[in-house]
């Protein structure tokens, strides 16, 4: 699966380390941003997936500070957003459950 580009992505990090550090994607950056619209597109088991990828990286140990506090802050956003989108489909299976949900839009 295809996730969109992570900032350390963006600035070619790699191996040898980050290029650019300090650099961070603007609020609501483009589709390749990760805070941008694409994430927020995203099924709730594909950000479920991308969390698991993102803690597979920082597990790994090869990472430098820099980049591990990145990864951690967009496992902060992706979270934000699975659990907002889990909030609503809670939300939606209690209407139902009580006779009062409204249709889909």
């Amino acid at each position: 699966m295809s996730f969109p580009t992570l900032p350390s992505e963006e600035r070619g990090a790699g191996p040898a380390g980050p290029a650019g550090q300090g650099q961070r994607p603007e609020e609501g950056a483009g589709t390749r941003g990760w805070r941008g619209p694409a994430v927020e597109s995203l099924s709730y088991e594909e950000l479920v997936e991308m969390l698991e990828d993102l803690a597979r990286r920082m597990a790994a140990g090869d990472v430098g500070i820099e980049e591990a506090a990145e990864l951690y802050e967009q496992a902060g956003f992706v979270h934000r957003i699975a659990s907002e989108r889990l909030e609503r489909v809670r939300r939606r299976v209690e209407d139902l459950e009580k006779g009062t949900a409204s249709p889909p839009s």
